[in-house]
């Protein structure tokens, strides 16, 4: 029989995932499909196709910054042992819940502008 124990920092990574996967599905979003940053966009379009790319794919990019917040903030949901693992399990956990999230802000964005 399988039992999963939750450590008392466990609860805290959690939540810091949750809150980095909203952070990350806003600026994903916002890089790669705001008005706001369509200059921008075509400017790293026209420089190069890879980043170009990059910048025009939300789930491309969420990636990355998820990379990047996972980096700096360090959370761990999962414990195998070993730490650049849990770390990557960690970012994949974030895109998986920043992707559901910019689906949700894009259906509702979307049905607004209806």
């Amino acid at each position: 029989m399988w039992v999963l124990v939750m450590r008392p920092d466990y609860g805290h990574a959690l939540l810091v995932v949750a809150f980095l996967s909203l952070a990350v599905s806003t600026m994903s979003m916002t890089i790669t499909k705001a008005k706001v940053s369509k200059p921008l966009r075509d400017a790293i379009i026209n420089r190069n196709k890879w980043f170009g790319e990059l910048f025009s794919c939300p789930n491309c990019m969420s990636h990355w910054l998820a990379f990047a917040a996972v980096a700096i903030y360090r959370p761990v949901v999962v414990n195998c042992g070993v730490y650049v693992i849990d770390l990557c399990t960690s970012v994949l956990v974030v895109v998986a819940l920043a992707s559901f999230s910019s689906y949700l802000i894009y259906r509702a964005i979307g049905s607004m502008s209806h």
